[in-house]
């Protein structure tokens, strides 16, 4: 872009003045940056909650497979407020979100930092007039087509991990694969006559292998392996489910599963009535989502849960309806995501 250019498509900058406030600078400055930058409006959350952080912005384009940590998270202050002084608050949200980039401003300077392995880093620091003039630079490191690059590129490299990791798994533990991931499925469309009978699966065989992958401390990443590893293993040709049973509904928002919107509002229902119904059933409570190839199925969760755990505890054999509901189901792998916690059971 041209310095002309940059002058006219930031000229929203105008708006302000040293007594704008926080909501003033949201609207007037960041809401138009991030339409110039090429976010619609469904890219981007205002006053998003993750985990125990409330950001003022958190920018995850919906074409993103949500196992990728956010790219972008933004701390707005009043025109007035010095943005120095919050350098430490947008530190510790960018450590606590993993986010890749954070913008920190006031409308008037513009500090970008960068999250290397949770020392961030500054990469520059603009005025109004330096952000103008500098703003090819500024749209190639924050705009929509950069952080969906960066996303694909960061999601291939955990999926090749991810299968490294399995292959070398089965290997160690057992001379044939032990989870069955990598036999050559048979070729439907050849002529060739086999005297193999078929399998039957009766109902005392287990059919699924189910996961839980548990850690007494929260913010470690349980969540994102999780769905790294679920993501995985739709791409070697299982059929994959997703069971979110933690309140905060980490898994549930992190693959686009809003609570809210899409469960309590629209009517639908969660794990909280799988574990508390007794007619409700495991494909009652399934959500569907896709990304390019990949295609996971999940039970959400609720911050409702929360409040049901003295009625859980009260029911009579609480601990194994889960386990009754997972029962002959059509699933390959079943992943669980718990809360940081789990209620001591060998007393």
């Amino acid at each position: 872009m041209t310095g002309l250019s940059n002058s006219r498509s930031l000229s929203f900058l105008e708006a302000i003045t040293p007594q704008s406030s926080e909501s003033d600078i949201e609207l007037k400055v960041v809401i138009p940056l991030l339409k110039i930058l090429g976010y619609s409006d469904a890219d981007w959350r205002s006053q998003a909650r993750f985990a125990k952080t409330k950001l003022d912005f958190l920018v995850h384009p919906n074409e993103l497979f949500t196992t990728c940590l956010p790219y972008l998270v933004i701390e707005v202050k009043a025109a007035n407020k010095r943005i120095d002084s919050a350098v430490w608050q947008i530190n510790n949200y960018m450590r606590q979100s993993r986010a890749t980039l954070g913008l920190l401003t006031n409308g008037y300077t513009f500090r970008l930092l960068y999250n290397h392995q949770g020392q961030i880093i500054t990469i520059f620091n603009y005025s109004q007039a330096e952000l103008i003039s500098q703003f090819g630079l500024f749209y190639k490191t924050l705009c929509k087509e950069t952080c969906l690059k960066v996303g694909n590129a960061v999601l291939q490299s955990q999926n090749n991990i991810n299968f490294q990791f399995l292959t070398y798994t089965a290997k160690i533990f057992a001379s044939e694969d032990m989870f069955g991931l990598f036999k050559k499925k048979p070729d439907l469309n050849s002529n060739s006559q086999s005297t193999k009978q078929p399998t039957v699966v009766t109902s005392n065989q287990k059919k699924s292998m189910i996961i839980t992958v548990f850690n007494n401390k929260g913010g470690v990443g349980k969540t994102t392996l999780t769905i790294n590893l679920a993501a995985t293993l739709t791409q070697l040709g299982k059929k994959v489910l997703l069971v979110d049973i933690d309140a905060q509904a980490n898994l549930s928002t992190g693959l686009g599963i809003d609570p809210l919107n899409d469960v309590e509002l629209a009517g639908r229902k969660d794990i909280t009535h799988l574990l508390t119904e007794p007619k409700t059933k495991l494909e009652d409570v399934i959500y569907q989502k896709r990304w390019n190839d990949i295609e996971l199925d999940v039970v959400p969760s609720h911050i409702r849960l929360s409040r049901m755990e003295s009625r859980l505890t009260q029911m009579v054999d609480s601990d194994r309806v889960l386990a009754k509901k997972l029962r002959n189901n059509e699933y390959d792998f079943v992943f669980i995501d718990p809360p940081p916690w789990l209620p001591d059971r060998s007393r």
